[in-house]
C-alpha cells in the first residue's frame, strides 16, 4: 500500500473554544501542568493554556511524515478511538542523527533512535513540542481519530 496523502484530514484548530470540549480541554490543561511540574519547568500564573485543538482523522493508506508543533512547549495526542493494526505515533529521539553510527549492546528506551505509542480510547499522551515524530502507514480499514493539542506555559 502507498500513502494517499501526504498527510491528513485535520478539522480548524479552535476545538479547545467550543462548550462541547470544555471538559477535556480542561483535562488537558490540568494534565499539562502536572506534566510541566514534572519537568521542572515554569509554569506562568495563567497556568496550562492550550493553544490550539484539531481532530485528526488517518484513513486506510493515510500516514503522517515527521514534523513537530512550533511555538509551543507541550504537545498532546488523545485517542478517540483505538483501531486494531492501525497507524502507530512514532517519537524520534533528538539523539537519533548520530553522526558517527554508535554500536549498542542492547537497544533501550534510553537510547533508541524512536519509540512508538498505540493509544487506547480515552488515552492522553503529553510531549515536549520541539519532538519530531510521524504516523506510520495507516493499514486498518476502520479510521483511527484523535485529538491534538498544543500548549503553552
Amino acid at each position: 500500500l502507498a500513502c494517499t496523502m501526504y498527510s491528513t484530514m485535520a478539522t480548524e484548530p479552535d476545538l479547545h473554544l467550543r462548550a462541547e470540549f470544555s471538559a477535556l480541554t480542561e483535562f488537558v490543561k490540568e494534565e499539562a501542568q502536572s506534566f510541566a511540574d514534572a519537568l521542572d519547568y515554569v509554569v506562568s500564573t495563567e497556568g496550562a493554556l492550550v493553544r490550539k485543538c484539531w481532530l485528526n482523522v488517518l484513513r486506510q493508506g493515510d500516514s503522517c511524515d515527521l514534523f513537530n508543533d512550533t511555538n509551543s512547549i507541550i504537545s498532546g495526542v488523545y485517542f478517540v478511538n483505538a483501531v486494531t493494526g492501525g497507524a502507530r505515533m512514532q517519537i524520534h529521539a533528538p539523539t537519533a542523527d548520530e553522526m558517527i553510527i554508535i554500536q549498542k549492546s542492547q537497544i533501550t528506551d534510553l537510547n533508541a533512535a524512536q519509540i512508538f505509542f498505540d493509544g487506547e480510547a480515552g488515552d492522553l499522551l503529553l510531549f515536549p513540542s520541539h519532538l519530531v515524530r510521524s504516523w506510520t502507514l495507516h493499514d486498518a480499514a476502520d479510521e483511527l481519530a484523535m485529538l491534538h493539542f498544543t500548549i503553552s506555559l
